[in-house]
Order: structure tokens, then sequence, then C-alpha cells
């Protein structure tokens, strides 16, 4: 049902993850007109059928005039938290999670392919959006309803599919030919913006003593020459390491 691109840390890099989260993310969705399914996609059971017979010309409206930016209230079969619990573990249970909407934003939102009842979408939208609700507000504004039978990711802030190896081929690497085909860690980094240091100041940012530059204040991906070093911020013209990854 879901496939596409998913970045996977390793390693120091681990320590990195909260730089590669929160970023707009592209997806490729074929969706089916006439059922509605409580979990909003083909491996939830049927709640609710239209026989409304949508034209290409209705749909494609549709997309053009949705909303860029609008309150969406995320699938009951999701991760969100209800009182603590995920909300999709208590749609299992057979209760009613009730989740709040959350502002989200849609920056491309184009009709791929049409073949009632399948229609497929391409999306690019904000971090936090589900797909699967995206789906069935098109088909609301169509007047039907409509579920999600393929979703796959095309890519997240400056990662792309392309780029991307898949499973079966990375399980048969060895342990040299997995670690010969990483990328390298600051990529995870590449949307923070870059000061480099000397050489002169190398072992100090390493040793986590202050340094005096007169810059703008905010994190910054540091480096000294070509050798990623680590993340620093900048205060009051001084910037102290707050991640180091060289010894």
């Amino acid at each position: 049902l879901a496939t596409g691109l998913l970045i996977a840390l390793v390693g120091k890099a681990t320590r990195l993850a909260e730089y590669i989260i929160g970023h707009e993310k592209t997806y490729s969705v074929r969706g089916v007109f006439g059922q509605m399914r409580d979990s909003f996609d083909a491996d939830g059971e049927i709640i609710a059928t239209n026989d409304t017979v949508t034209s290409r010309e209705q749909l494609a409206a549709a997309v053009i005039s949705f909303p860029k930016e609008y309150d969406q209230v995320p699938p009951a079969f999701s991760a969100k938290k209800v009182a603590g619990q995920a909300a999709y573990k208590l749609a299992r249970a057979g209760k009613n999670p009730q989740l709040t909407a959350k502002r989200i934003k849609i920056h491309h939102l184009e009709l791929a392919d049409f073949d009632f009842p399948y229609f497929e979408c391409q999306a690019t939208v904000s971090s936090g959006t589900y797909i699967r609700s995206l789906i069935v507000d098109i088909a609301k504004m169509c007047g039907t309803v409509a579920y999600v039978d393929q979703l796959r990711r095309i890519s997240s802030g400056n990662f792309n599919i392309d780029q991307a190896a898949a499973l079966d081929e990375i399980l048969s690497l060895s342990q040299q030919e997995f670690t010969q085909n990483l990328k390298p860690m600051e990529l995870a980094v590449q949307n923070l913006p870059e000061i480099k240091i000397t050489a002169d100041q190398r072992q100090a940012f390493i040793r986590g003593q202050k340094l005096q530059i007169e810059t703008a204040p905010d994190t910054y991906s540091v480096k000294c020459e070509n050798d990623f070093l680590g993340i620093g911020k900048i205060e009051n013209n001084e910037i102290i390491s707050r991640k180091v990854f060289v010894q």
C-alpha cells in the first residue's frame, strides 16, 4: 500500500535526526471513488458507499480549486496521540478517538491520471499532512467518498527517490559495501546555513570552547576546509558547538 523514500540514519548520523524531519514531502497517490473506509485506505473496513459517478472534469476542477492551506483532520488510524495513546490503537479497540484538526499547506497538487473509479494525484505538502485525509477531502469536494489504495513517497526535503536504493539491494551488500554506499552525514543538515572556521579554530570548536565570530545569530553547519565538524549555534557573536562529529 505504501512505498517509496525512507531516510535511514545510522551510527553517529542518528544524532542529526531532528534536522531531516519537518520538511515538505512529495507523494504520488492513487484513490478509489465509491467507498469510505475507516482507515481511509484499502486495509480498512467499508463504512459508507456512494454510487455517484465523478467525471474527470469534476475531479480536475476540485483539484484546481482545492485550498492551498486548511485545517485537516487526521485519520483515526494514525499515530497521533489522544490522551497519551496512539489514535490507531484506540481505533482498533473499537473506540472513536477525537482528533484535533491541524493547519497544513498544499504546495502543489495535480491530477496525474483518471480512470473511474481510480484516480492518481501528485501532491507536495507540508510536514504533518495526511495524504489519506487529503484524498477523502478531495472526494468530499466532488460530493462523494474515496479511499487510498496506493501511496508512494517521492521526496522529503532535499532527498529524492532517485537517490535511494531498494531494500533488497541494501540487504545484499557486505558490511564494507554498505559503508561505502552511505551518503555523507552532512547531507542531513544541508538546509542549515554553513559557516567555515579556520584550522586554528578547529580544536577549540571540537572542545566546546566559544569562538568569536561576527555573523547573524542562527544554528549553523560548521566546516573546516572540507571537513564537516558538526553543528554550532551563534549568539552574541560567539559560536559554541552543539553537536561534534570528529575527535
